[in-house]
């Protein structure tokens, strides 16, 4: 089945309410090593890059990388 919640976290990530929660990990972190365990260096340069150039959509990307893309397009716009 399709899991709107994960695409959609995924997708708007960079937004507000995912640049809070990554501040909150920062917050959270012991130290730098700590952090790092909890992030990966993958989403902090997509968060930085967020940060200097703006927040942008990945839902090309989603559906370019998602294992499930091919199969439950379909049925998502037969639905919509």
């Amino acid at each position: 089945d399709f899991d709107f919640v994960a695409c959609s976290v995924h997708n708007y990530r960079e937004f507000m309410g995912g640049f809070t929660d990554w501040a909150q990990t920062i917050a959270d972190s012991a130290d730098a090593a700590d952090f790092r365990s909890r992030v990966s260096d993958s989403e902090n340069a997509s968060m930085w890059q967020s940060l200097s150039f703006k927040a942008n959509y990945k839902a090309a990307y989603c559906l370019a990388v998602c294992p499930a893309g091919e199969e439950v397009i379909e049925p998502y716009l037969d639905d919509r």
